[in-house]
């Protein structure tokens, strides 16, 4: 049984917040079920790309984006830490970049 729908918050299409981006790479739930961490590809209206990290935290309702680097691909990996820090580490075939997000 579905309790509620935490994403997208709502049914309408404001800005880019409620669209999924074109292309996923990652998603995970942190243990607490707080927050949700959604890796994808996003696609503009004005036709430009950009690989980010959507962070939702389910208690406030709130939804933060944050850029990625370009060489985001296949690889993918997220790792949240109890004191709320989260490393995301993404690549391609040739590397692979580690970033801090709390």
């Amino acid at each position: 049984m579905w309790l509620r729908q935490i994403y997208p918050l709502s049914s309408t299409e404001d800005d880019d917040n409620n669209s999924i981006p074109g292309k996923a790479y990652h998603f995970s739930v942190s243990e607490s079920t707080r927050y949700a961490y959604y890796v994808g590809l996003e696609k503009f209206l004005d036709g430009t790309k950009l690989n980010s990290l959507r962070v939702i935290d389910t208690w406030k309702g709130t939804i933060m984006t944050y850029s990625l680097p370009p060489q985001l691909s296949s690889i993918c990996m997220l790792y949240e830490a109890g004191n709320g820090l989260a490393l995301i580490g993404v690549g391609d075939d040739s590397s692979i970049a580690v970033n801090e997000i709390s």
